[in-house]
């Protein structure tokens, strides 16, 4: 599915720069003084954002870990490569845009995806003729089908681990006796992705649910990646392998690098940057989840206190 969608896509990648787009071959989108507001670094921010957004996943590999021959050299592989060859396929398709359409007219662009259009559609349909906008949505429909695969399958594993170290009930951590696949885990999350899609999309537009929750995916996940840069200082050093530039210097920097995004999309979602109904409650909604998050694992150190010192231990 993967590759479909990749050869498609740079193939008209190509089309739109070897025609010179809206406006010619232009470096202007990687100029960092050409946001949507001159001055507003924020814009910025939340764009790094989407941009971390769009490499979530990547890490999913290592959820398989325990199915993977020769994990130890396999996962890290599959890692590297994820990274290099999506960031590239992103870095084209994000030019192939601005280039497609011309720097002067981005901003009609992102003010037409706020109306709930798909921004693909007239760039195919210029560059390629009518008719070829039904194959930017075949492109999404099979690119949306095996994202959401491959977030099963890591998310389902996840939930499957902590059943299984009793961190979770423990009906989580069991696997069918006749294909050994966590039927319980893959259950729950499928119910719960269910209820959230019934609600939201009965609530509010399809662009808006999938700029919400993305959003609030991207805030969680930034967060998520301050918290492990901190833990790998202590991690390394309480296993005796702790290495100053690895473990000290590199997540200092990454986690400085991190602070870009984590502002710009809370001051763009907050009244006072601006921000709008329903975007405004992200901030409160992915606080509200680590708090009941610290609850539960307070709770579970004091009530549980085995089970909370056994957590990874299947891992190290």
């Amino acid at each position: 599915m993967l590759i479909i969608e990749v050869v498609v896509m740079v193939v008209f990648f190509i089309t739109v720069l070897g025609h010179g787009g809206s406006e010619g071959v232009t470096l202007a989108a990687f100029n960092p003084s050409n946001t949507l507001k001159p001055g507003d670094w924020n814009g910025i921010g939340t764009a790094i954002l989407w941009a971390i957004l769009m490499f979530v996943g990547f890490e999913s590999a290592a959820t398989l870990g325990e199915e993977t021959k020769d994990a130890t050299r396999n996962i890290p592989k599959a890692l590297i490569f994820s990274v290099i060859g999506i960031g590239l396929f992103f870095l084209l398709g994000a030019f192939t845009a601005v280039v497609g359409y011309g720097p002067s007219h981005v901003s009609s662009v992102v003010a037409s995806i706020a109306k709930g259009n798909n921004p693909w559609d007239p760039l195919f349909t210029t560059f390629w003729g009518k008719g070829a906008a039904a194959i930017v949505m075949l492109v999404i429909l099979n690119s949306i089908f095996a994202n959401l695969l491959s977030g099963f399958n890591a998310v389902t594993r996840i939930i499957y681990a902590m059943g299984r170290e009793r961190v979770f009930p423990s009906f989580l951590g069991k696997v069918s006796d006749s294909r050994q696949v966590p039927v319980n885990a893959s259950i729950l999350y499928m119910v719960f992705a269910l209820v959230i899609t019934l609600v939201l999309g009965y609530s509010w537009r399809p662009m808006a649910v999938y700029g919400w929750t993305e959003t609030v995916l991207g805030l969680a996940i930034v967060i998520i990646y301050v918290v492990i840069n901190v833990s790998l200082f202590f991690y390394y050093r309480k296993i005796g392998e702790f290495h100053w530039f690895k473990h000290f210097v590199m997540p200092l920097i990454a986690t400085a690098l991190l602070y870009m995004p984590l502002k710009g999309v809370i001051m763009s979602t907050l009244p006072a940057g601006g921000g709008t109904a329903p975007m405004i409650y992200i901030p409160y909604v992915v606080g509200g989840w680590i708090v009941l998050g610290i609850i539960y694992m307070v709770r579970l150190s004091t009530s549980r206190k085995e089970v909370f010192e056994q957590m990874g231990a299947v891992f190290e």
